[in-house]
């Protein structure tokens, strides 16, 4: 079943306003430097999908979308902008996600992630590399750090 305007409204709020809301905050304030990196956060679900997550995917795919095109608007300042899209992760967010499934249904999505579900650190180190000099030629990417869940 679809969910509900509000839904949607306050998950756009969250996820594309705070995010773009922020970034506009920094630039404009100056504090990002001229070549500089900036990281931004989707999720594997706005590829695959999910039946009752409409709002969160449609957020995230415009998270993704976005950064092309800020990619573009940025790169005159050498300023690189690139996302990562996790699969779950076992953080407090996703642990009260998980507890509205059955057993089952825990069981089913962490066997879809090919290596189990993933621990903060498996995306804090694509996310630095990013940020570094070691990607200074990567701008306007999407990298999928999932445990295999796109493929599977």
């Amino acid at each position: 079943m679809m969910e509900s305007q509000q839904s949607l409204l306050n998950m756009w709020a969250v996820n594309v306003q705070g995010c773009f809301g922020l970034l506009g905050m920094a630039l404009k304030s100056r504090l990002m430097a001229r070549e500089g990196s900036i990281v931004l956060f989707s999720s594997v679900a706005a590829r695959t999908g999910g039946a009752g997550l409409v709002s969160y995917t449609a957020s995230k795919g415009a998270i993704e979308s976005a950064t092309r095109s800020l990619a573009l608007e940025l790169a005159p300042q050498k300023i690189r902008v690139n996302v990562v899209a996790p699969g779950i992760v076992r953080t407090p967010m996703s642990d009260s996600y998980l507890s509205k499934l059955s057993p089952e249904q825990i069981t089913q999505l962490e066997a879809k992630h090919l290596f189990g579900f993933g621990q903060p650190e498996d995306v804090a180190g694509p996310v630095a590399f990013l940020l570094s000099e070691d990607a200074r030629w990567i701008t306007g990417s999407v990298l999928v750090v999932d445990g295999g869940y796109s493929i599977g």
